[in-house]
């Protein structure tokens, strides 16, 4: 089989599988499908770091590392961000970010706390 990235002719077996079940595989090799995947990655990071740069929609809390994004509205909700930012294309992840706020953890919890507790609304939970 001859990747699609590097040209190269090589067994099946250098290639990663696309669907284990049916027996497909990718059009590229398991070489260049690494870097293809880090790649992904690293842009997907960047515009997650971005993202998370505005800080907590509600307190203003800045660190990046303890903002989570929450969906909006969870009914169309395609995906996790962390799943996403690994596995899938720019787009995607910016298209699912839209859906998306960003809470630091503890007002994410506390939103999640007062709506189970006393079904306060999301525009309730942000004037408080």
């Amino acid at each position: 089989m001859i990747c699609t990235k590097c040209k190269r002719d090589l067994p099946l077996d250098g290639f990663p599988f696309r669907n284990k079940t049916k027996g497909t595989y990718r059009r590229e090799c398991k070489e260049c499908n690494r870097q293809l995947q880090k790649e992904i990655y690293d842009r997907n990071n960047l515009i997650l770091e971005q993202w998370k740069s505005a800080g907590c929609a509600k307190c203003g809390e800045s660190r990046p590392w303890v903002i989570d994004a929450h969906h909006v509205d969870p009914s169309v909700k395609e995906g996790t961000i962390s799943r996403l930012r690994v596995n899938c294309s720019t787009e995607k992840l910016e298209a699912e970010l839209a859906k998306c706020i960003p809470f630091c953890a503890n007002c994410h919890r506390e939103y999640h706390w007062l709506v189970d507790e006393q079904g306060i609304t999301l525009e309730d939970f942000m004037g408080m």
